[in-house]
This record gives C-alpha cells, structure tokens and sequence, in this order.
C-alpha cells in the first residue's frame, strides 16, 4: 500500500509532547529526508526527495530549512547528495557548510557553501576542482577539505580514478582565503578530516592503492603519521561514484561537549590495565542462567558511561556466546588477579555489539566482536600522544 502519510516530527526525550514539523503534501510523490538538526535546536534540516526514486536521490536532493514550530520550509541550496557527512556546523552554530552541487559524481561540480541564519549560500572553492568533506576547526576559524581536481562530464574510467587519487586535505579560512594543502604525496589519496577537540590535530582516511588506512597529521600538515595501517572491511576504491561512507568504519570520541556536565573520563590505553573493580563484585552467574549472558548483564551496569571509550567497532548484530564458544576463549568479566586488578573487561558499544580487554603485560590487547565469524582487530591509540599502544588480529 502506498504511504498515507510522511513527514518530519518532534518528540520530546519523554515523550510527552508530539508535534509535526514538516507534512508531505502527498507521500506517494515527495518525501522529507532528516538531514540535522541546527545547534541551538530551533530548526530543522531536511533534503527533499520529489519525485521519489533510488536515480533521482542519487543525483542530489534540494536541502531544506524549517523552524520546529513551523510546517513550511525554506530552500537552502537546490541540488546536493544527501550524506550527513557533506555538513558541517560551526562550532557556535551560527554557520553551515556543506558540499554543494549536483550529480552522483563526486569528482564533478562539487564545492564547498557556507550558509548563515542572515545569508544565503556562499561558494568558497574555486574553479576546476571538486571539494568534499567540510570540517570546522574548533575556534570556527578555518574549513578543512577534501579536494581534488575536477573531471567534468566524466563517468567513470581512468580519468575519473585520475581525479579520485588526486584529492588531499587541503585548508582554508572560515571566508575561503589562504587555501593551501596541507598533504601532497601522490602515492596517496586522502579524504574526510576530522579535527581534535583542541585544534592541534587533524584525523584523516587513506587510501594507498586499494587499501584503506587512517592517518593524524599536526593541524598545518606536519608530523604526519599512519594510525591503522589497513581498515576493514576495506572499502572499494570507486565507492559509489566516489563516496566513501568512511563513518561505517571509524569514529572519533573527542569528549563530552563544551560546556557539558560529564564524569566520563578518557584515560590512556596502560591506564586501562590497572582499573580496580567496582566496589561490588559482578554478580556470579547461578547454575540455572547462561553464564555469559550474566557476565555481559554485569558489563553493562559496571560500564555504563564507559563504553568506547578505547574501542571502535562495526554496528552489525553480535552473537557473542556462539562467537566465544567457536574461539573456545574462557571470558572473564572483572576476575580480579593479585593486587585486585582486572584482568579481562567485556564492554558493550551498544545492544549486541561488544568488545573484550586484556592485559599482556604493559599493554592493552583487544578484540571486537560481531556478528562475523571472526573478531574484527582493534587499535588502541592513547588520547593524549595518539600512539599506537597495540594491534591484535588479521
């Protein structure tokens, strides 16, 4: 049956109040995509699919603006591909920037825009290239990018692989002046920054041939260095038409928000080796449960707050028992070992997905698990120095 209804509605954290921000006139022609939230909460991004078709989304849909007590919308830019990860907020939320243009090929007619509450969108790129990939720095002050020559009319083929292997992490100012790169080896193509919490660096992907990696670099470029020298499953080179949807494969925790009430802290990979147990030891499985379901019940409260804080893993389902007793692994959750430290964590990223520590000595070795028959590897990188502390697995 085709849909009697679409469109956008707020609904309070306790879900006491409802109301319908954006209705489609008629949802079997045009639909309303969420696109973000602006900062202060008070409006509404959404792309506009109309009419409705997989060929038409792909070629870039029309970004749309409404306030949250309004049902109408207001045009933001007309033509975009509709990823998350082509906006970018500045830090006090007063600009927006975004990768505009149409058409699938994200090495054609692509440019960064920034738009404001009191202005309309404004181009920063200059000609004959194609930019993605926006990043504010912290203090709002610059845009980090990707950029690579443009290849007009291009489909496919070598020229268009010509142009993806060009892109770097270039830089510019909040205006679009003193552009400059910030990489150039060729034997790379770099995509997607991403800033530290304090300024000083700049998270980066990497595709060496057809493998994918993750680097950091200083925030002007140098000091460059290789933090997983292989993410997997590594996508393919062409994406899809040169997208890449790098979050399916890393994230970066940089703290709670400014200004945020948080106990959360972020302590450095050896820390992790030496945490104490929680003052009231995990309960102890009965005969009548499965034990490690018990354990994993006991994971959750002691790591409520904590999880992810050192691991980064895939959001597919977990089937953790038959995984563990497919290794033949004895898991342990918080057994304490002299001097009453820890000597295996279990933590869970979300329902069903989970990652396991151990001890080895000095460092920190870890596993995570999903729903594949194998546990994925898992880098763990000091907060502070960003230094590789160990790599387990493949």
């Amino acid at each position: 049956m085709p849909p009697r209804a679409q469109g956008l509605r707020r609904v309070n954290a306790d879900n006491a109040t409802v109301a319908d921000i954006y209705g489609s006139p008629d949802p079997t022609k045009s639909q309303a995509l969420l696109a973000d939230w602006s900062p202060d909460g008070m409006s509404l991004f959404y792309w506009l699919l109309t009419p409705i078709g997989a060929s038409v989304q792909a070629d870039g849909l029309a970004l749309m603006r409404t306030p949250v007590t309004a049902r109408t919308g207001a045009q933001v830019t007309p033509r975009m591909l509709a990823h998350r990860d082509f906006l970018a907020w500045s830090p006090d939320g007063s600009s927006l920037a975004l990768a505009d243009g149409a058409g699938r090929e994200t090495w054609d007619q692509k440019a960064i825009g920034v738009v404001t509450p009191t202005q309309a969108l404004t181009h920063l790129s200059p000609n004959g290239v194609a930019d993605l990939f926006p990043a504010f720095s912290p203090d709002g002050r610059r845009i980090a990018v990707t950029s690579g020559p443009e290849a007009h009319g291009v489909g496919g083929g070598d020229q268009a692989r010509q142009a993806l292997q060009g892109r770097r992490i270039w830089l510019m100012d909040a205006d679009g002046s003193h552009r400059h790169s910030l990489t150039n080896d060729s034997t790379y193509r770099d995509e997607r920054p991403a800033w530290s919490a304090d300024g000083t660096h700049l998270l980066f992907a990497r595709f060496k041939g057809d493998q994918a990696q993750l680097w950091l670099m200083d925030a002007e470029g140098q000091n460059q260095r290789i933090l997983a020298p292989a993410l997997t499953p590594a996508p393919p080179f062409f994406g899809y038409y040169g997208y890449t949807d790098w979050s399916t494969l890393y994230d970066w925790w940089k703290g709670p928000p400014s200004g945020a009430s948080s106990t959360i802290s972020t302590p450095s990979p050896t820390a992790l080796a030496t945490l104490t147990p929680a003052t009231t030891a995990p309960a102890t499985p009965s005969a009548s449960s499965d034990p490690f379901t018990a354990y994993l019940d006991a994971a959750r409260t002691y790591l409520a707050g904590k999880e992810g804080q050192a691991a980064s893993v895939t959001t597919a389902a977990a089937h953790l028992h038959d995984l563990v007793k497919q290794q033949g692994l004895d898991l342990r959750y918080l057994t304490p070992s002299d001097g009453g430290q820890v000597d295996a964590w279990i933590g869970l990223v979300e329902p069903g997905n989970a990652f396991m520590l151990w001890r080895d000595g000095t460092s920190v070795l870890g596993e995570a698990w999903t729903n594949r028959d194998q546990p994925f590897f898992v880098y763990f990188v000091n907060p502070v120095t960003f230094r590789i502390v160990q790599q387990n697995g493949v």
